[in-house]
């Protein structure tokens, strides 16, 4: 399904993906550190950078349009801070952009054991030995009260673990008081559960 945004901008929806593509004259007018080849940008979070450029040139002065362009500023600055304070010629503080706020916490807690995954009480958990499943799985169901969780130093990055996970055991209540983008275990009161 294609449908027209506005002259030269189009939305298209595929069973696939979909996203936001632009003619070559409004393409140009993105910047070149934010323009994709060809004008297309992606459904997912991209689409936010025509509406928030294109806003600047006056491109969406129709009311109807204000939620969508409130939305796309919200993307933009929550998930691509970079490029939101390289656009406007600004620095977001900590808690105006969940993405920074993020990378804020991860250098601030990278020697740090994170937690990447967590099974509460009750789970049947089949834990992998050390080195990456060498070895048999083992299965291990978790006590009442507490939370088990594969851990790592530094947590993921680009959703490959930093260092060998390890499993821990925390009281559910302290877990349940984590914070927003993880859980920090501290070896020498949180259990190490070995296959």
């Amino acid at each position: 399904m294609v449908s027209e945004v506005i002259p030269g901008m189009y939305f298209v929806s595929t069973a696939g993906h979909g996203g936001i593509k632009l003619n070559r004259t409004l393409n140009m007018l993105i910047p070149d550190f934010m323009r994709t080849q060809g004008g297309w940008y992606e459904e997912d979070i991209d689409w936010c950078i025509p509406y928030v450029v294109l806003t600047t040139h006056d491109m969406f002065t129709n009311p109807k349009y204000g939620e969508d362009v409130d939305k796309a500023m919200a993307v933009l600055r929550n998930w691509k801070p970079t490029m939101y304070e390289r656009f406007f010629s600004v620095v977001l503080k900590p808690g105006e952009s969940t993405k920074k706020d993020e990378s804020i916490w991860l250098e601030k807690n990278a020697d740090k054991i994170q937690t990447l995954a967590a099974w509460g009480a009750g789970s049947n958990v089949r834990i992998s030995p050390p080195a990456y499943g060498n070895g048999p799985l083992v299965e291990f169901q978790v006590p009442s009260g507490q939370v088990l969780v594969i851990a790592a130093i530094g947590g993921r990055t680009n959703h490959i673990a930093q260092t060998q996970e390890a499993y821990y055991l925390v009281p559910e209540v302290e877990y349940q008081s984590r914070g927003r983008y993880s859980f920090i275990v501290d070896p020498t009161r949180h259990r190490k559960v070995s296959a």
